[in-house]
């Protein structure tokens, strides 16, 4: 990928698609991310190989959506991560105690919060 700048709420995006996945809705996991202090993409970016077919890179604006829904939560390394169906269709983690403080506060139908929200590098945000 050439050289690049982003903006505000702007990411660059990979998403894999998992085609022996028996759930449905694991079937796309995304990968969002911003550009490194020095305007570089992340080693992790670059390196990351899901189990399937991977798109290219591309920038995408993250805009308030409708349609998040939980799936669940996944123990990292060092972090956990809750697990979410971003609204464009593909899976993205945000950070599980973040999430937790997000999620006291918001009405949820189903595992889907109520109200429009974007994801973030810092965790996903509510358009108040």
């Amino acid at each position: 990928m050439e050289k690049i700048e982003l903006g505000k709420d702007q990411y660059l995006l990979k998403v894999a698609t998992i085609p022996h996945e028996s759930r449905e809705d694991y079937k796309k996991i995304g990968f969002l991310t911003k550009l490194n202090k020095d305007g570089s993409i992340p080693v992790a970016f670059q390196e990351w190989r899901s189990r399937g077919l991977v798109t290219e890179p591309k920038v995408v604006t993250e805009e308030f959506a409708y349609g998040w829904k939980l799936l669940g939560y996944r123990r990292g390394a060092s972090v956990d991560w809750a697990v979410l169906i971003h609204p464009r269709g593909f899976t993205v983690e945000v950070k599980l105690a973040g999430f937790i403080e997000l999620i006291k506060t918001v009405e949820t139908d189903c595992g889907v919060l109520i109200g429009a929200f974007k994801w973030s590098k810092d965790g996903l945000i509510e358009k108040l």
